[in-house]
């Protein structure tokens, strides 16, 4: 434009930096943006340094955002025709620090083309365990990004201009070597760039590591069959295999994600919890890991023989100096815990950092992108919390992401990611992000500390303050405590499971026998005498009759006010793991047939709910003894009834769905760990609050946690001693309070004012 149209305005540098080397001063610009649109307004900064007047240094940001790319500007373009004043020129693009290169948010497929007419597609395959992200990233030395697509099979490039073109593959899954425009990948889920400039591939249904140069494609490591699915036995070839040796003899099992060292040597990772290593002269050797759990640090001893133990290895890179760090997810007793380690160039593995699993409130939710800085700052790509952190001296740091899934471009602290996987770091600086549940590629601008005011905070799961003690004494003890009801009198009716006996918890804590606890069996008949068979729930009949789902007797008992045990629904033998798991029959309840019934429930017109463990389906007792199944529901585990008569039920270990004037609406569904999610083992208690929100038990974790209407989550801080405390149901009480179950006692939580 014209200078004219702005003018020319006086800046006063006024301010003086704590180093006192530059002064500074702050002016605000208003931009027409013409066609009748509003103005822009820009704020501009001008540092001088004290001792060398002439070094100018000039930043501008949108009006309240974020400083963007500090530059020195010289005074070198020209003198003013009054011979008074030099002046510099410099272009400043105001652009978000958080952007999108190429693909169109929300949209996943095949396509190339400039910017958002690009697609991307999505993770394919499943069965590997710890599966990674479905694109991976790497930057060539001119600046392009080149991605695996693993869903389209193919490697693309993303040109400086954002210009999106496919170099190799895209021809449906397969193995073919040769012209990279007829070459077949199955499932590229990572790429290198080698010192030449060639491309490496982590080829991963195939099990192989490929490399493109010239405009062909080659197998450079791996043999044996493709497209199976991994097995754990040594001898077993199906799921790729397990050889050391030369490159193209040696055999991989899913090869995930690679890197290069400064050697040229490149470490893969694969599905058997190895990190493999091919040399330059093209020797495929075992660098770390093994097949046990848990992670263990300490040296390597052996090509072979490791004492350093991974769990899940999400993503590779190594510094400047040879020292290789992994994200390791650990899938044996906690699923999801996090740790990132490094393993120094003498061999020794070491954790650098580790949290819980995000499912028990960690910071770090399923990671699946790594790269470290040439300052030995590590950048990860915080999956299950849809952001981008800083790990520096053992401290974690928001770079880029409010927290909160979405897309949206802006500053660090208001851009919007969804599922963020790969990262990679340009020559200037800046990041490169593969935003996974919005199929794009995104970018973000370098990290200054110096001016970057605006990062965000660290997204972390909600706790609520509570406090647990013994509802019962220490004197009353049960074997595995499981589903309660509250009887008119304000007693607390208690399943004991390995007891096989029905209990009382009267408001003061003292607990007695009702009925059972003479033995495993389905023995009807008078209170003392009676068996049960691993109840696992109870309900309160408007009679004041207590019905039990007899869990292994595969029945649904009645106790009558008098004590009177009697059967009410199922029949057939006990379940014995390994033989009889019970049978599956609708119709007149003597004739029905259940599965291992966990959790029972009322509804208002006095129907009895039951979830049917092995059928998978909530089932329906009617008043008038006739049982069918009311709706499907995968490995159910907890049944619940609202004021409104809305039934809520757990299924498929963490979804969470309801059932209102007959139309079903999942809730919750909690995502494979690989998706990053909340509570990640098992939902095995459920409860609906006097305020209508959910509560859920996970006796895994040890966790209780609150759903609110709008599906956000809150974890129970319980503070107390012992643990574990083996959560399995809950149940709130007249005046709020919140009972849960336990191992051996029945625990009162009551929440603190926050």
């Amino acid at each position: 434009g014209s200078w004219r149209t702005l003018g020319t305005v006086p800046l006063a540098l006024d301010g003086l930096t704590a180093s006192e080397s530059y002064r500074y001063g702050d002016i605000s610009l208003a931009l027409p943006q013409g066609d009748g649109e509003a103005e822009a307004e820009v704020e501009v900064r001008v540092w001088q340094n004290v001792d060398v007047e002439w070094r100018f240094f000039i930043a501008a940001r949108p009006a309240d955002g974020s400083w963007l790319e500090t530059l020195p500007l010289l005074p070198d373009d020209g003198l003013s025709t009054s011979g008074r004043y030099r002046y510099g020129d410099i272009t400043l693009a105001l652009r978000p620090q958080v952007t999108t290169l190429a693909g169109r948010a929300g949209k996943h497929g095949y396509a190339d083309g400039l910017a958002d007419e690009a697609l991307f597609g999505e993770a394919w395959g499943v069965g590997i365990p710890g599966r990674s992200r479905g694109l991976g990233l790497a930057i060539d030395g001119e600046g392009s990004v080149i991605v695996a697509d693993a869903g389209n099979h193919a490697i693309r490039r993303i040109a400086p201009d954002g210009t999106v073109t496919t170099i190799a593959g895209g021809n449906e899954w397969g193995l073919r070597d040769g012209p990279a425009t007829t070459a077949q990948f199955a499932g590229p889920m990572d790429v290198a760039i080698a010192a030449d400039g060639s491309i490496y591939v982590a080829d991963t249904y195939n099990h192989r590591i490929r490399r493109i140069a010239d405009g062909v494609v080659s197998t450079v490591a791996g043999n044996g069959p493709i497209f199976y699915w991994p097995s754990l036995d040594p001898d077993d070839q199906s799921g790729g295999g397990y050889l050391d040796g030369p490159a193209r003899r040696a055999l991989f099992s899913f090869p995930q994600k690679i890197a290069f060292a400064p050697d040229g040597g490149l470490f893969i990772t694969e599905a058997r919890q190895h990190i493999r290593h091919l040399s330059s002269i093209g020797w495929v050797s075992t660098f770390a890991g093994g097949d046990l759990y848990p992670q263990q640090d300490g040296p390597l001893d052996s090509i072979y023989v490791v004492d350093a133990i991974f769990g899940t290895l999400r993503a590779i890179d190594t510094d400047a100096e040879g020292n290789v760090y992994v994200i390791d997810s650990h899938i044996g007793i906690a699923p999801g815990a996090v740790a990132i380690r490094k393993i120094d160039t003498q061999g020794v593995v070491s954790t650098i950092f580790s949290g819980a699993p995000a499912g028990a409130g960690g910071v770090l939710s399923f990671p699946s992108g790594l790269v470290v800085a040439d300052d030995g700052a590590i950048y990860i790509a915080n999956t299950g919390r849809h952001q981008i952190l800083e790990l520096r001296d053992g401290e974690l740091r928001g770079v880029a992401g409010t927290g909160t899934e979405g897309h949206a471009d802006g500053d660090r602290d208001e851009a919007a990611f969804s599922l963020p996987g790969a990262i990679a770091i340009a020559g200037d600086g800046a990041f490169v992000v593969a935003d996974e549940g919005s199929g794009i590629i995104r970018r973000i601008a370098p990290v200054t500390d110096e001016r970057d005011t605006r990062v965000p905070a660290v997204a972390r799961a909600k706790w609520l303050p509570a406090t647990v003690e013994r509802f019962t004494g220490r004197e009353a003890s049960f074997d595995s405590a499981s589903g309660m009801a509250l009887d008119a009198a304000g007693n607390v009716i208690v399943a004991d499971f390995g007891n096989h006996a029905i209990r009382r918890v009267a408001p003061d804590g003292m607990v007695t026998t009702i009925a059972g606890s003479n033995g495993e069996g389905v023995l009807d008949g008078p209170a003392t005498t009676a068996q049960f068979a691993g109840p696992k729930d109870v309900a309160i009949h408007t009679d004041g009759s207590i019905y039990v789902a007899d869990s292994l007797g595969n029945r649904i008992r009645r106790i009558a006010p008098d004590g009177t045990v009697t059967t009410v629904a199922g029949g057939g033998p006990i379940t014995r793991f390994g033989g009889e798991r019970g049978d599956f029959r609708d119709g007149p309840a003597t004739l029905a047939r259940f599965r291992e019934p966990r959790a029972i429930a009322f509804d208002h017109d006095g129907n009895l709910l039951i979830a049917d463990g092995w059928n998978n389906l909530i089932r329906k007792l009617s008043p008038t003894g006739h049982v069918s199944s009311f709706v499907g529901a995968g490995d159910p585990r907890s049944v619940a009834v609202d004021d409104d008569n809305n039934v809520f039920f757990a299924h498929n270990l963490t979804t969470v769905s309801k059932v209102a004037n007959g139309i079903i609406t999942q809730l919750l569904q909690v995502p494979h760990a690989q998706w990053g999610g909340e509570l990640l083992h098992i939902i095995e208690g459920l409860a609906v609050s006097p305020d209508d929100d959910i509560y859920l038990a996970d006796p895994h974790y040890d966790l209780i946690v609150k759903v609110s209407g709008d599906g956000s989550f809150a974890f129970v801080a319980v503070d107390a001693e012992p643990t574990p405390f083996g959560f399995t149901a809950l149940l709130f009480l007249d005046d709020g309070t919140l009972l849960a179950s336990g191992y051996d006692a029945i625990w009162r939580i009551t929440f603190d004012a926050e």
